[in-house]
């Protein structure tokens, strides 16, 4: 028994020895992007005329600061007569342009709309030596940099969060001072899903690394964007079109700065304990501006429960769920992507904010 006992706790030292090992992968250094081959590229551009929808015309690019030194990217499509103006928060890793349809379709029903790209994705400051690296230092950042943007938007202000965008508006919307007339939250980051580790382990292992400083480091099999990590014609755990699936992938495959590639330690475990504040009754019970929390049936990425527990914890939300989609649901195809659009429309123009 006891030579059974001394050879478990051996393998146990091993498999230890092993994870932080792999904790440990991630080099320092200067960065270099994965370049692309002039086939990669052609057939990009190919995929992105077909997949991607332009800016709408008078779209203007901006920069905003909270802090000296961290510069935020904005994108504001003025409307001559608007009804509010919709402040668009973007999912993690998106370009602020993969939401063109989105704005055009916000313009077209009477709004102005603005973006906010958060640190460390898109044009927006990267607080890492190697930008590619999906890193949040707290999340209460990021809350306090969309507050501040929301005090320079003249008349009333609507949110709309994406993913993680849209987790950052709930924890603005229950920590900060602003003024909201309403809130539509597109498949929330309410609770990650971690793959093949379970929730806990997850937390356990990627808070241990971040505490002993090696936080930036990469997941467990992750790492730096490259074009051959997909097959464009095959679906993605995010979204079942194949001619839509990969629209991001193509974007910043032929814009390296626009990178952001997998997550790290660190961005692990300050989401897990971000999202598990912000599910905390006391936290959701102060959240009293109206809500529409749009989720995917077939989500792999975030856990569409936790998103609609959440929704019913709230005084005044209601959830509106397309059981078919993945958790990319505006690329799942035109008819997805209106019928969220007309869902979140109706949904401000039913807010009386002006």
């Amino acid at each position: 028994m006891r030579r059974l006992i001394k050879i478990l706790l051996g393998v146990i030292v091993v498999i230890f020895g092993l994870l932080v090992a792999a904790g440990f992968a991630t080099t320092s250094g200067e960065h270099d992007y994965a370049e692309m081959t002039e086939n990669q590229t052609v057939s990009a551009r190919a995929y992105l005329a077909e997949a991607q929808t332009p800016l709408p015309e008078g779209a203007v690019f901006g920069r905003f600061e909270r802090e000296p030194g961290v510069a935020l990217e904005t994108l504001t499509l003025p409307h001559p007569d608007p009804k509010a103006t919709i402040l668009l928060v973007p999912g993690y890793t998106a370009p602020l342009e993969v939401y063109a349809s989105t704005y055009q379709a916000f313009h077209d029903a009477g709004y102005a709309v603005t973006g906010l790209s958060q640190r460390g994705q898109g044009r927006s400051w990267r607080p890492l030596p190697k930008p590619e690296k999906g890193y949040v230092e707290d999340y209460r950042d990021l809350s306090a940099d969309l507050a501040a943007f929301v005090g320079t938007i003249e008349g009333p202000v609507l949110v709309y969060g994406n993913s993680m965008g849209g987790h950052i508006a709930m924890v603005m919307a229950g920590t900060e001072d602003v003024d909201i007339g309403a809130y539509a939250l597109l498949v929330p980051m309410a609770k990650i899903h971690t793959g093949e580790f379970p929730y806990g382990v997850a937390k356990a292992m990627t808070g241990f690394y971040s505490a002993i400083g090696f936080g930036a480091n990469y997941g467990f099999g992750r790492g730096d964007w490259t074009f051959a990590s997909r097959d464009q014609s095959q679906p993605t755990d995010c979204s079942a079109n194949p001619a839509r699936a990969h629209t991001r992938h193509m974007m910043v495959g032929l814009d390296p700065k626009l990178r952001v590639s997998d997550v790290n330690n660190k961005y692990v475990w300050e989401t897990m304990k971000s999202t598990e504040m912000a599910a905390s009754s006391d936290h959701l019970a102060g959240i009293t501006a109206p809500v529409l929390s749009v989720t995917a049936g077939d989500d792999r990425i975030v856990q569409t429960g936790a998103a609609e527990a959440n929704c019913k914890a709230m005084p005044n939300c209601r959830t509106k769920r397309f059981e078919a989609a993945r958790h990319c649901i505006m690329h799942e195809g035109e008819a997805q992507k209106d019928a969220v659009h007309a869902e979140v429309i109706a949904f401000f123009d039913s807010v009386s904010v002006k």
